[in-house]
């Protein structure tokens, strides 16, 4: 029987990857967050839209801050969250990773990098999040 560590984890779980489902669950949210609050390039999300006032899980995101809000409810890539919340976030980033990778024969070296290209748009980074949901699922595309 496995042991809990000080955070009420049990410790075979924290090395554990989520399931594909799971993953898949969290890329298809974070494309819903970007046609919600926008897309953005540059950062997790919009700094100069919450220096107005708009809460940062409502600003506008990039692909990595989009996943944030999907795992966590906010734009953040793990600082005080639940382990388990963590493997999953990296995970579908991962997971989204391979994607781009797939699909670009290997050019993409981060998904940070690839958002923030000039030439990318919502329109390209929600079909992308879509895609890797898809291929985790084993969809054709």
């Amino acid at each position: 029987m496995p042991q809990d560590n000080e955070a009420g984890v049990a410790v075979d779980t924290l090395s554990a990857d989520p399931e594909d489902d799971a993953v898949a669950d969290a890329l298809e949210r974070a494309a819903g967050v970007i046609e919600t609050n926008g897309y953005h390039k540059g950062y997790l999300y919009d700094e100069a839209q919450a220096d107005e006032g708009t809460r940062r899980e409502a600003c506008r995101v990039c692909a990595v801050g989009s996943l944030g809000i999907a795992v966590y409810g906010r734009p953040t890539i793990g600082a005080e969250s639940d382990h388990r919340q963590i493997v999953l976030a990296y995970a579908a980033q991962r997971a989204l990773l391979r994607h781009l990778r797939q699909r670009e024969n290997g050019r993409v070296d981060s998904v940070e990098a690839w958002n923030d290209e000039e030439a990318r748009t919502a329109d390209d980074v929600t079909a992308a999040l879509r895609g890797a949901a898809h291929r985790l699922r084993g969809a054709a595309e």
